[in-house]
């Protein structure tokens, strides 16, 4: 009870009331009047803390930087070889050999980031290939013919929607398929890129160094997919015809990075009479898609 107040006197509201969360506590000033004090900044309140951005290498991984390729198998006096089977700078020592004549390959890169969100990738394809005609379900760059020039223009990149056709169905299956598949963070299929677009097939390669972007999906993976119905290559021969020794190419690589460790061009660990095929990814940068 305070000093000078009734007894039995009702306690005055200053006395009985307390104030509600976040409200503003009353204390005294030098002068004796009322002063405002400011409520206390509970774990709810602290200000938000910012994610470190997101990284290349988060994001892609083992992607930038990969190298694909398949060596002649024999020496046939012949513009085309048996492949000897793929190798991946994931496993660079472990040679995938052909089954049933047929040589299939499948590598899963997953991607980091946020789940479910796209991420416009650029990247550098560089290597050697033979053409394959994936037929009219896909969307060509060239309405003609692709160069064969190294980096030339229009390249061999072809894209189609997911479920648009079977792209195996159409063209000569003998021909090597060179594909990545664009799975969601579902895995649930949702694109196709092909490198190796031809409106025809022959003995012949292309020199391959081109930028392209692509729409990956946090969460999700890139699929590498590369066939061969017969385990049957055309070598690194040009536009054809033996010997190939005089036109087997060497790609410039040299704005790689990282460089690719073991490449052997144009040989591939063989004569280069007898050059197989091969590609190098090099992932350049990624924006989050609009």
């Amino acid at each position: 009870m305070n000093e000078g107040q009734p007894a039995g006197a009702p306690l005055s509201p200053a006395m009985t009331e307390t104030p509600s969360a976040g409200t503003p506590m009353m204390g005294m000033n030098a002068g004796g009047a009322p002063a405002m004090m400011p409520p206390a900044m509970g774990a709810a309140g602290a200000p938000p803390v910012t994610p470190p951005p997101l990284t290349q290498v988060e994001l892609v991984g083992d992607l930038d930087g990969h190298l694909f390729s398949v060596a002649c198998g024999d020496t046939p006096n012949t513009d085309d070889c048996n492949g000897e089977g793929w190798r991946s700078s994931r496993n660079p020592n472990q040679l995938n050999v052909c089954v049933g004549a047929r040589l299939e390959a499948q590598i899963d890169f997953p991607i980091g980031g946020e789940a479910g969100a796209i991420y416009d990738v650029r990247m550098h394809f560089y290597g050697v290939m033979e053409p394959r005609n994936y037929g009219a379900v896909v969307t060509r760059e060239a309405m003609g013919r692709p160069s064969l020039d190294t980096g030339g223009t229009p390249t061999p990149f072809a894209q189609m929607a997911a479920g648009g056709g079977n792209y195996l169905a159409t063209g000569d299956n003998d021909y090597n398929t060179y594909e990545l598949h664009v799975l969601d963070n579902n895995r649930q299929e949702v694109r196709l890129y092909f490198l190796n677009a031809d409106s025809q097939t022959g003995h012949y390669t292309m020199g391959i160094s081109y930028e392209k972007t692509l729409e990956l999906i946090g969460g999700g993976v890139l699929r590498l997919q590369v066939a061969d119905a017969n385990c049957r290559q055309i070598k690194n021969c040009g536009a054809g015809g033996v010997p190939c020794t005089g036109k087997a190419r060497t790609i410039d690589i040299s704005a790689a990075n990282p460089q690719p460790m073991g490449l052997q061009q144009p040989g591939l660990g063989k004569d280069p009479e007898h050059s197989g095929q091969w590609f190098l990814m090099d992932v350049l940068g990624f924006t989050p898609a609009q």
